[in-house]
């Protein structure tokens, strides 16, 4: 078989590496629900066999009785082949017979030629019980089980194993492990001078997976000089909860291509950043982002998934770049970012996000709703300016714009036509500079509204804006 696929199999397989390697291909597919496991095959068969159960019809109107030299005789006698009742009877021999034992006598096979351990590999179970999942909650007990021999396992994604011998970060199974956060572990049982094939699995922590959020998506940034706004892409991502988040085996699949390295922890309240470019991204915001990702984000909208390990959806989120999502992200320099500086709900509604506050967004931080309109701008204003609001009229979401020629204590204040105070946007000592303040109207009715800007004792302006719904 030198010449065939086989023959490079062969060859390989006389090298112990790529042997342990493949035995832990096996492991992984062949045990704990994996791709090559009795119901999995039989759900994955019957699938395709519905797909072409009327094509079957055609088929057998095709061939018809010119095979009659091949036969399966049935409970109710012999039937040619290709009729669609053999097929019926071939689908009832596979889901009865075959595939239950086939897993088994496959594994039996790789250990006879050499290519899968003689002793099994280490079992999980979670409060005594098999977890085909990924989702634990806090304080769940992790055991690990073996018949014979000595456990070792890691929790930091390397191998137990390390240049044939166990690894200086492998620890040895004792006792029940109290789970308290997410972890990737893996594990090998030594005995009697043989390793067995690799066992390993991510427990994520449900409620804290869940507090895992993207706040922010700069994807059609403004370019600079010469340089295309492609290379100033990047996607902010924040833990919302109050424990720890270990992002190892996370990635995204979807939008653009990226995985967590090892010990990936992402603590309370802070943020991951991932840019297209990291030299670029550096440049502009004067800070290098966690990881740099592969491809690009559309500018016309599209889908981001993040998955775990096995594929399973954390998030998905499809944004675009026509209204009702805020439009000035598309290519006017705003990013996109979440309305709420912690977000709930559905990220899918476009009612969750708008524009950022400066051009160029705010990776790294939340998107305060007050700030300087040009940081990078230091000359200061020669007038006390509030500038009408845009967009007017508005819904929900408008951009009051305001100059402050001196430092001051400053409020910002929205009124109804009845005079009565609605909300108190700022509130605080400004120093002499321009802002620009994001007002969200969602709990407010259609109607002429006022904001009144004041500075100091002596310095204010009103303005009125329109409300649409």
């Amino acid at each position: 078989n030198d010449n065939r696929p086989s023959g490079l199999f062969q060859k390989l397989s006389e090298n112990e590496d790529f042997c342990r390697l493949f035995a832990d291909r096996v492991q992984l597919h062949c045990f704990n629900g994996g791709t090559l496991t009795p119901d999995v095959s039989i759900e994955r068969w019957m699938k395709r066999a519905d797909q072409i159960d009327l094509a079957i019809i055609a088929e057998s109107a095709r061939w018809g009785d010119y095979r009659r030299d091949v036969h399966r005789f049935l409970e109710s006698g012999p039937f040619d082949l290709y009729t669609k009742q053999y097929w019926i009877a071939e689908q009832a021999f596979l889901i009865r017979d075959y595939f239950p034992d086939r897993t088994n006598e496959f594994i039996k096979q790789l250990r006879e030629a050499g290519l899968f351990p003689a002793i099994d590999s280490p079992e999980f179970f979670i409060n005594g019980q098999t977890k085909l999942d990924n989702y634990i909650n806090r304080g769940d007990i992790l055991s690990m089980y073996s018949g014979t021999g000595t456990i070792y396992y890691t929790t930091d994604n390397t191998d137990p194993i390390l240049d044939k011998t166990v690894s200086p970060s492998a620890l040895i199974y004792s006792e029940p492990i109290v789970l308290s956060h997410s972890v990737h572990i893996k594990a090998r049982l030594y005995d009697q001078n043989i390793w067995s094939a690799l066992n390993e699995k991510t427990f994520v922590l449900s409620s804290d997976i869940n507090n895992l959020k993207i706040t922010e998506i700069n994807y059609h940034p403004s370019a600079e000089d010469t340089i295309d706004g492609d290379n100033f892409e990047f996607i902010e991502l924040k833990n919302i909860g109050s424990s720890s988040i270990d992002l190892t085996g996370l990635g995204f699949i979807e939008g653009i291509s990226y995985s967590f390295p090892d010990n990936s922890i992402l603590n309370p309240g802070n943020f991951i950043v991932l840019a297209s470019n990291q030299y670029y991204f550096n440049m502009r915001y004067n800070f290098t982002p966690f990881g740099e990702y592969q491809g690009l984000l559309d500018n016309s909208g599209e889908r981001i998934v993040l998955a775990n390990i096995l594929q399973d959806t954390i998030f998905s989120i499809r944004y675009n770049d026509k209204a009702p999502w805020p439009e000035s992200a598309d290519g006017s320099g705003y990013s996109l970012v979440s309305k709420e500086f912690n977000p709930s709900g559905d990220q899918n509604d476009p009612n969750k996000w708008r524009s950022s506050v400066n051009i160029n967004g705010s990776p790294g931080k939340d998107d305060e709703g007050t700030t300087a309109v040009e940081e990078n701008n230091k000359s200061i204003p020669g007038n006390f300016i509030l500038y009408q609001n845009y967009p007017n009229p508005f819904n929900p979401e408008t951009r009051i714009t305001y100059a402050i020629p001196v430092g001051s204590y400053v409020t910002l204040k929205i009124y109804n036509t009845l005079g009565q105070e609605i909300k108190t946007l700022v509130n605080e000592f400004q120093k002499a500079d321009w802002y620009s303040i994001y007002f969200n109207a969602d709990e407010l009715a259609s109607g002429v509204y006022f904001y009144k800007l004041q500075a100091g004792d002596n310095l204010h302006m009103v303005r009125k804006m329109l409300l649409i719904r």
